[in-house]
């Protein structure tokens, strides 16, 4: 059946060139767009996916309770809750305290180049899995001077020099010594830094006063991030009631600041950042889950009306394939037979505009690539034999979609009927579903402008 269902798509392609050059073309140009953004949407939720364990990894976020009612949501969170979930619950394998306000030139020899990182727990490395090209990971954060460089940071500073062991001046911090290179991940991160300095070296810092005071600061939630390893044999909810009590504890007789009445903490999982909500103080630069569900609601709405165009040309077309129907009718074929016949033509049709598809993609992506928005938002868009495993799946997909109304309608022809007299067949007697069809399609249309104007 599968040869026959082939042998007949390719024979009606090349019969009706004219039909299907215009349904083709259709077809391809929204398929691209629908391809485009499965890219987009496999790229954000791929981040942060090489950490071992990640679906027991939680960061702690903020909700800062305004004194009118409104709470605004922070990925930040004060430094001193890092330590207090780590000495006073069991339900924590490992916790990570992360300070962000470690930038400046960093000076090395005649060296002297701009270079951002963060001030991290050792238990940085045991975490996340960051490999390091050079250095031990379980002491490459142990000493309050100790710095790991990136591959680029290493080269930026250092060149063809070997790193290790060498001081580096990060102005306004003082000396490090490089204990540490990190190998690029092997993939998407919304961490982002060039740099890693072990927060052993925070207290020295606050003490001559090189930073603000942060580590006791339960006031100070804009610098700070929390992240922990959840134990196996404890939830989530254990955790989120004890950060309700570690909020009530330390902010009960605390003066807050005068635009706060208080302050919530709740769970997020590693995998739920990116793509999530619009936070404040987020780290990264991973599309918004409201931008995703915008670009991925404006491409369905052009997937929509190109089947929607696919449908009606086939019905259209319905009477020149009519006698076709009825000869398989009457020669012992079954309705879901013919049924199967049409979404097979569908689908191998699509699979024909995959093509031409991703030749038109290979042309969307480097002008996507060079928008404002995939620079915001660090897009790459690279391709892999999974992605093409996904683009076929999609083209199934769509193919069985804009064939199952064809294929219903044209199935559905007796074939006394259209053996006898196929020209009088009730097509555009009524409100059809060609016609509906057709009224839906521009009211797609027209919502598809008017949501892009509005925006």
């Amino acid at each position: 059946m599968l040869k026959s269902i082939l042998t007949s798509s390719l024979r009606n392609i090349f019969r009706n060139r004219v039909f299907s050059a215009i349904n083709l073309i259709g077809l391809s140009v929204s398929m691209s767009l629908g391809m485009l953004t499965l890219m987009i949407v496999r790229e954000q939720y791929a981040y942060d996916d090489f950490h071992r364990d990640a679906n027991r990894i939680y960061r702690v976020n903020t909700n800062a309770i305004r004194t009118d009612g409104f709470k605004e949501p922070y990925a930040s969170t004060p430094m001193p809750l890092g330590k207090v979930l780590r000495d006073d619950y069991s339900f924590t394998e490992k916790v990570v305290s992360i300070n962000r306000r470690l930038s400046g030139d960093a000076e090395q020899g005649n060296v002297n180049v701009p270079v951002s990182g963060l001030f991290v727990d050792p238990t940085f490395l045991e975490v996340f899995n960051f490999p390091l090209e050079k250095g031990n990971p379980t002491k490459a954060l142990a000493e309050p001077n100790s710095l790991v460089l990136t591959e680029l940071a290493a080269a930026k500073i250092f060149g063809d020099t070997e790193p290790l062991g060498k001081t580096v001046n990060i102005h306004g911090y003082g000396d490090f010594q490089v204990s540490g290179v990190l190998k690029k991940p092997i993939g998407k991160t919304h961490f982002e830094f060039e740099i890693l300095a072990s927060t052993a070296a925070l207290p020295l810092m606050e003490k001559i006063g090189t930073i603000s005071p942060v580590l006791d600061n339960w006031n100070n939630y804009y610098f700070g991030y929390t992240y922990f390893k959840l134990k196996e044999g404890h939830d989530q909810q254990e955790v989120e009631k004890a950060l309700t009590e570690i909020s009530k504890k330390y902010y009960a007789n605390l003066k807050l600041e005068t635009r706060d009445k208080g302050y919530e903490f709740y769970l997020i999982k590693l995998s739920e950042l990116t793509p999530g909500p619009e936070l404040s103080n987020q780290m990264g630069r991973g599309i918004p889950m409201i931008v995703l569900i915008f670009i991925g609601v404006l491409s369905g709405l052009i997937m929509i009306m190109s089947a929607f165009n696919y449908t009606n040309l086939m019905i259209a077309k319905s009477l020149s394939r009519a006698r076709e129907i009825g000869v398989r009718k009457a020669i012992g074929a079954q309705r879901y037979q013919v049924f199967a016949q049409f979404i097979g033509e569908a689908v191998i049709f699509s699979l024909v505009a995959l093509i031409f598809s991703y030749l038109l993609l290979q042309v969307l992506k480097p002008a996507f690539l060079q928008l404002n928005i995939a620079n915001e938002f660090s897009a790459d868009l690279t391709e892999d034999y999974g992605l093409y495993f996904y683009f076929v799946l999609f083209a199934v997909g769509v193919g069985a979609f804009a064939g199952v109304l064809p294929a219903g309608y044209l199935s559905s022809f007796r074939a006394a009927s259209v053996l006898k007299d196929a020209g009088n067949l009730k097509v555009y007697s009524r409100l059809t579903i060609r016609k509906g069809l057709i009224v839906t399609q521009f009211a797609l249309s027209l919502t598809f402008i008017i949501f892009v104007l509005v925006v």
